[in-house]
């Protein structure tokens, strides 16, 4: 197990100690809004949120991994031991076994967070305020994909009031991107909120990031906190949120968890007790295929999708920065869920040919995984397939629906996001693939690891 300790001060200064050496520094956490999008002055345990969530992030982010040694089962976990400085110690002292269980869940390290008193945690920016949206009484992330902008516009439209959509900003063509997928959406019943951090240092980066969701959950509950809302949604279909392995050599946290139930309700009971408030997270779209999330939103459905992007790939590989790949598990969601309902008038950009990181395998496993959704008919085989359903269903349960229902509405979306994606591999054959080109890449000063969410 590798082994590192790290150390973050008040104003985001990042330190390392290595086995037997002397404290070195990293960099600095840097941690801003727009400018055009702050919603105030938050509470110290607020900032203290904030601080942790986004050193967590970085130092995920930067913390090495051993290689694996058998090459199935991936690499050793890392034991990563964090002191930080923050307000209100005490209030994190009291939820910090929670908050170490709740990262290693999300990541399959072994974590141990320590919190020393500061004055005061610096944000970067404080002292720029948003007017209030009347009658606005849910924050939503906003990734820029297609659940969540296809989640937007229904929660606009069904329920006939103002939201606030808060997206994590990566690189600067990322968040234009964001931007434009909101502008997609009625201006005058939503705000947008940017929420910026980095790391000042140089060095390479190790991907996967599976902390993402807790930063980017935080973040809206900070908001949330501070706008006085009890309600930080994320529009992910069922589905995607589950994010149920496609086969045996996934495990573990190899498929990311950012908006899985477990995570949403882990994280809520932590929120509520530091920040003492009734703070729900919630996932109103759990029970929907992704084809009948786009379904919902009717004859926006082309707007939205033309707007929105949904591939794993970053921006760094593509020359037409508005293409899709094609070929990753997340287009192949999207392509067959847009095909549900539009079939061939799909608007959406696709390149259809292997990358170094995408193809023939997550086209052969994606299908394969569909068969195998099909052919389940009791609850029983969903969960041989994979026992992480099971929080699917105590979510549910904890929303007053009953074990049997829950369970059986679990079963029924697998089954019908089967008969979606089986249905297009019949008719369209993803599998015909073109050469990849030799191009030329496209240069950015960050690399975003943020994969789409929608």
């Amino acid at each position: 197990m590798s082994a590192a300790r790290y150390s973050v001060g008040a104003s985001g200064e990042l330190r390392v100690t290595e086995r037997h050496g002397a404290p070195r520094p990293l960099g600095r956490i840097d941690v801003a809004w727009n400018m055009l999008t702050w919603w105030g002055t938050p509470r110290p345990i607020v900032k203290d949120l904030l601080h942790i969530a986004t050193a967590v992030h970085h130092i995920d982010r930067i913390a090495p991994r051993e290689k694996s040694g058998d090459g199935v089962w991936g690499p050793p976990p890392r034991r990563i031991d964090v002191e930080l400085r923050v307000s209100e110690p005490g209030h994190w002292l009291g939820v910090n076994d929670e908050l170490n269980q709740l990262l290693r869940w999300l990541t399959d390290d072994d974590w141990n967070l320590s919190f020393q008193r500061a004055q005061d945690v610096r944000l970067t920016q404080e002292d720029c305020h948003l007017e209030r949206l009347k009658e606005a009484e849910e924050i939503a992330l906003f990734s820029g994909g297609l659940d969540s902008l296809a989640g937007a516009h229904i929660r606009i439209q069904e329920h006939d009031r103002p939201l606030y959509l808060l997206s994590s900003l990566g690189t600067p063509v990322r968040e234009h991107f964001q931007k434009q997928a909101c502008a997609a959406l009625d201006a005058s019943r939503c705000r947008w909120m940017g929420f910026q951090h980095r790391l000042r240092r140089h060095g390479r980066l190790i991907t996967p990031n599976r902390t993402r969701g807790f930063l980017f959950l935080s973040a809206a509950a900070a908001a949330a906190d501070t706008l006085g809302i009890k309600t930080v949604s994320t529009y992910e279909c069922g589905v995607g949120a589950l994010n149920l392995p496609m086969n045996g050599a996934q495990i573990g946290a190899q498929n990311t968890r950012a908006t899985h139930p477990r995570t949403l309700r882990r994280l809520e009971s932590i929120l509520r007790r530091v920040l003492e408030t009734d703070l729900r997270l919630e996932l109103p779209f759990l029970l929907l295929t992704k084809g009948e999330l786009c379904r919902r939103t009717g004859d926006a459905l082309g707007k939205l999708a033309r707007a929105s992007n949904s591939c794993d790939e970053t921006e760094r590989s593509k020359k037409d920065l508005r293409e899709h790949c094609g070929v990753c598990t997340s287009c192949l969601l999207r392509r067959a869920s847009l095909y549900a309902v539009l079939g061939d008038a799909d608007p959406s950009t696709y390149r259809c040919h292997e990358t170094r990181r995408n193809g023939r395998y997550q086209i052969e496993a994606f299908h394969a995984q569909a068969r195998r959704f099909a052919t389940m008919n009791r609850y029983q085989d969903l969960v041989d397939h994979s026992r992480t359903v099971d929080d699917a269903v105590d979510y549910l349960t904890t929303r007053g629906t009953s074990l049997h229902h829950a369970q059986e509405q679990v079963l029924s979306l697998f089954k019908r996001h089967a008969d979606e994606v089986l249905s297009f591999y019949r008719e369209r054959s993803p599998s015909d693939l073109s050469p990849r080109p030799r191009r030329s890449r496209t240069k950015s000063p960050h690399h975003d690891l943020f994969p789409a969410t929608g």
